[in-house]
Order: C-alpha cells, then structure tokens, then sequence
C-alpha cells in the first residue's frame, strides 16, 4: 500500500471536511505555521526598507491570518477575499525571500572582494530587490492568465486517427474567473477532439468558493466532442462531499468515472479513483473491466503509481497533480524530491504516461517556468502519415 493510500485510510478527506471542529483546529495550526514562517520574512523586510511599525504588521498579520480563518467562514464575499488576500501572500513570501537573499548575496561578495559597501547603497539594494520582486510577482500573475497547447502523436492499434485533448487542474474556485474557464473552453474547441478528458481538480475547495457556476458551466458545456467528456476526480475534488458539486459537473455534460471504463471507438478509456479516496479499487480489480489486449487510455490524477498502472494494462496513463512544480523555483525543486515524473511524456515499451502541469493553478495566480496547458494527443494508425494542425486523413 503506497503513503498517499495509507493516509487516505487514516485521514479521509470526505470525514475531515465535514467536521467543522477538526477544520477549525486545523486553521488554528496553519496560522501558527504560516506566523513562524511569515515572521522572519516581514521583520527582515522591514529592517531593509525601514518600514514604520505600524506597516510591518499590516502587512505580515493581515495576509498570513488571513487564509487559515477563512476556512471558519462558511461561504460569501468576506471569505472569498480572506482566501485571496492570504493565497497571495503565499507567493510574495516566496519572491520577496529569492530577491532579498539574491540581494544578500550581492552584498556580501562585495563585502568579501573588499568593497564594503556603504549605508546607502544597502538601502538602494533593498529598494532594488522590492522592486524587483513587484516585476516578478506581475510578471507570474499574467503568465498565469494565459494558457497554452501541446500538441502530441502516439501510435496505437487504432484504424482511424483520434484525437483526445486533456486537461487538469482548473481549480475552479477562489480565484479563477469565468473567462479564464471560456478561455480554456475556447482552445479545446479550437483542437476539434473526439473526446476530452478532465484529470481531475476540477474545484479548487468547495462548491460555494466557485464564482459565477452558471458561467462556469456555460463555458465548459460548449466544449463539443463527438465521442464526449469524461473526467476522474482529485484530491482537492473530496474536499467536499457536497452533492451540488456532483450535479454542477452533470450540467457541464461531463462524465465522471470512478473506476468505471467507456468505450471509445477503438480504445477503452478507465478513470481512476483518486488516490485519497479510500473506495480506490485496487488495479487488480479496476482492470477487470478492460477487454484483455486492448489500448487502455487510463485517466489517473495522481501519477505517484504510473508503474503498477502499467503492469496491470494501462496503455496511455494520463495524470495532472504536480502542476508541473507551477512556478520558478519549485518547478527545478519538485523534480529533485519527487519519486515520479512531474511533467512531461515518458515513454517505456508500448507503454506511456503524459503528466500534465494543469490548465490551471492553485493557491497564488502565479506561473513562472511553468506554463497553463491543455494537451492534444492523436492516436494514430502505424501507417498514418503526419499532417498538419487539423487535417485527419487516417
């Protein structure tokens, strides 16, 4: 049984966020660990830029209480912008500590060469990394709000070429507004699929954190597929056992499996229960219902068991998840910790797995070095010739 399985059995998800007292006790810890590690930032900064008292704790009290008590808030504007205001923070704890140590770092080669340098110019330095992490942090917030393709072609034992578009991670919630879903919408559309498929995070948290559903559903319900749209949920999916959520994703025209199969033309497509949910079937057991020797596309939002997918009779593994590690530093940092592929195609015999870094974000709408992405993957014959963006003559 893997970590993320056993913490499931010991922790699940659906019983946790349905107990308002452990959620309570579980902000009070977050504010005490978010105010030990936003402490040290905010005096350093105020020591650099020789901010007055009162700014000081503004700034750090504010933001860093501000996320763990919006999760007493039920639902409403006023938990809305708690949750905002301390997701941002998150990211400028990250920028604002890179610049000032980059900053630190400067200092003190001059200081080793034998350039002391003096009172004024440390101030300027510090004025210089603040700006510095402003250009950043903006530069991250619109690189968040754009989204890109990546186009891919796999050989399969298909008679004609079909095209699956997949996306993950939307995170559908505080943050992301209606537009940012039509755009999303648009550029599926713009790939003419047979099927798409959602790799789950389609909600960031609960149902009453999403802005404007009716848009929301508008927008995803025009996404058009001949052979339909089909989902396995995620992690941040149970965080809620809200039956709202259930019926908005039925209204959106969406299929959710749970590890159910649907045939598809010359393939079988199998979604996975997510790793914390504790009724996951075993792969022994959810790859019952895949005809043996057929091309298994299987959508699995944790790629954390990609190998034991495999061996069981997964073809094509599609996961989402790591977000791709979403922003510089953490990308480089992810794929050094992580024992699984955080992005990317990998390929092992007759055997594939794409994890993508999500048509979304979480937490703070920041993206650096990590781009928002639907994916489009044609399966094609042996002998189909390739073509161009939208011709299909297999």
């Amino acid at each position: 049984m893997r970590p993320a399985q056993r913490f499931a059995i010991l922790f699940p998800m659906k019983r946790f966020t349905e107990n308002r007292t452990m959620m309570l006790m579980a902000a009070a810890v977050a504010a005490i660990l978010l105010a030990a590690l936003g402490l040290p930032v905010f005096t350093w900064l105020r020591l650099e830029l020789g901010g007055a008292a009162w700014a000081f704790w503004f700034v750090w009290l504010v933001p860093f209480l501000s996320l763990p008590l919006s999760y007493s808030v039920r639902e409403g504007k006023v938990r809305t912008w708690m949750h905002r205001i301390g997701e941002c923070c998150m990211g400028a704890v990250l920028y604002i500590s890179t610049t000032f140590i980059l900053k630190a770092a400067v200092l003190l080669i001059m200081r080793v060469s034998g350039s002391a340098p003096p009172a004024d110019v440390r101030i300027w330095a510090g004025r210089a990394a603040f700006l510095l992490f402003l250009m950043i942090y903006l530069a991250g917030v619109l690189t968040a709000l754009r989204i890109k393709t990546v186009r891919l072609e796999i050989t399969a034992p298909v008679k004609n070429r079909l095209r699956l578009v997949l996306l993950s991670d939307l995170h559908l919630g505080f943050f992301t507004g209606r537009r940012m879903t039509e755009r999303i919408a648009s550029a599926v559309n713009g790939e003419r699929p047979d099927a798409v498929l959602f790799a789950g995070d389609i909600f960031d948290m609960d149902y009453p954190s999403l802005r404007d559903p009716r848009r929301h559903a508008r927008a995803l319900r025009s996404i058009t597929a001949p052979l339909g749209k089909y989902a396995c949920l995620g992690n941040h999916d149970m965080l809620n056992d809200d039956p709202r959520k259930d019926e908005w994703i039925r209204r959106c025209g969406i299929t959710v499996l749970h590890d159910e199969t649907e045939h598809l033309g010359d393939i079988v497509l199998l979604g996975r229960r997510d790793v914390s949910d504790e009724e996951r079937m075993p792969p022994e057991e959810a790859y019952k219902a895949v005809p043996p020797g057929a091309y298994a596309v299987v959508l699995d939002h944790n790629p954390s068991g990609y190998r034991s997918e495999w061996e069981h009779g997964a073809s094509l593994l599609l996961c989402g998840h790591t977000h791709g590690g979403q922003t510089f530093p953490l990308n480089i940092l992810q794929k050094l910790v992580m024992p699984m592929p955080v992005y990317g195609y990998r390929r092992a015999g007759e055997k594939s797995l794409f994890v993508t870094s999500g048509a979304g974000f979480w937490g703070p709408p920041l993206r650096l070095g990590v781009r928002n992405e639907i994916v489009r993957i044609d399966l094609v014959p042996e002998k189909c010739e390739r073509t161009d963006a939208h011709d299909r003559p297999c």
